[in-house]
C-alpha cells in the first residue's frame, strides 16, 4: 500500500471522524473550517487532511457546494505535489481565483522583511476525479528572495465559508511555526495528528491547551499507526 492510499480500515475510521465533524452544522448554514495540524513534523497531517477532504467530496450531494482543501504549508505544499504528480497529469482543471474578491490567506515578504499582498500568487484548482477544490501557488510570480507566509485574514475565512460546504486546512506542525494558533480562533474545529506510539507526548497536550487558550475549539487527536498510514483512531 502506497503512502497516498489509506487502507480500508483507515478509510472507515476517517469516515467516522468526518461524520463527527459534520454532526453539528453551523447555525448560519455556512461551511465549517476544519484545521488539521500537529505538534511535531512528519505526523501525516497532509495525508489526513487530503483524505478527509476527498471522502467529504465523495459524499457530497450532487447539488451541494464543493469541498475545499486549503494548503497553508508553504514549505511542503504536499497537496500540490500530490495532485500535480506525473501519474495524475490531466486530472485537474484551473487555475481559478483563490482570493474570492478578498486578499487571500497568504502574504509575500521580501529580503528586507517588508510584507505585501500579492493576490496573483495563489490559485484554486479542481480535481476531476473527486470534484475537490484545492489551493496551489505560482512560484514564478515571486521575486528573488521573496517568501510566502500565512496571513490570518478573518474576512477571507468567513468568505470561504460561503464558497464551500466544508473546508479542510492543511497547516504546518507547531514545531515549525505557530500558524495553527493564528487560525484556531477562526476555525470551527482543530484536529491534531500524532504517531500512535507518541500520542501521549507532552507536546500534543501542550498544543491542545494553547489552541483552547487562544479561543479555538480542540476536536481531538488522530493517531497515525505508522507510515504509510494503516490504522487511525481518535483520542481525547
Amino acid at each position: 500500500m502506497g503512502s497516498d492510499t489509506p487502507s480500508h480500515a483507515a478509510r472507515s475510521v476517517l469516515r467516522a471522524i468526518l461524520a463527527g465533524l459534520k454532526s453539528h452544522p453551523r447555525p448560519d448554514g455556512l461551511g465549517k473550517i476544519i484545521q488539521i495540524s500537529a505538534a511535531k513534523s512528519e505526523m501525516g497531517t497532509s495525508f489526513v487532511a487530503r483524505n478527509l477532504a476527498e471522502i467529504a467530496a465523495s459524499e457530497a450531494a450532487y447539488d451541494a457546494k464543493r469541498v475545499g482543501l486549503v494548503d497553508c504549508d508553504f514549505l511542503q505544499l504536499a497537496q500540490t505535489k500530490h495532485y500535480f504528480a506525473a501519474h495524475r497529469a490531466g486530472d485537474v482543471h484551473g487555475p481559478y481565483d483563490a482570493t474570492f474578491g478578498s486578499t487571500g490567506y497568504w502574504q509575500v515578504s521580501n529580503q528586507n522583511g517588508q510584507t505585501r499582498a500579492q493576490p496573483n500568487v495563489g490559485a484554486v484548482y479542481i480535481d476531476n476525479k473527486t470534484d475537490l477544490a484545492f489551493t496551489s501557488f505560482f512560484w514564478d510570480q515571486l521575486g528573488v528572495g521573496d517568501q510566502l507566509s500565512f496571513f490570518p485574514n478573518s474576512a477571507y475565512w468567513q468568505l470561504l465559508r460561503s464558497q464551500f460546504s466544508i473546508i479542510f486546512v492543511d497547516m504546518p506542525a507547531f514545531d515549525r511555526n505557530a500558524d495553527c494558533l493564528a487560525l484556531a480562533p477562526f476555525a470551527d474545529s482543530t484536529v491534531l495528528v500524532a504517531l500512535a506510539d507518541d500520542g501521549n507526548a507532552p507536546a500534543h497536550q501542550y498544543l491542545r491547551d494553547q489552541i483552547i487558550a487562544v479561543g479555538g475549539r480542540y476536536e481531538g487527536l488522530i493517531l497515525n499507526a505508522g507510515s504509510p498510514l494503516r490504522v487511525l483512531q481518535t483520542a481525547q
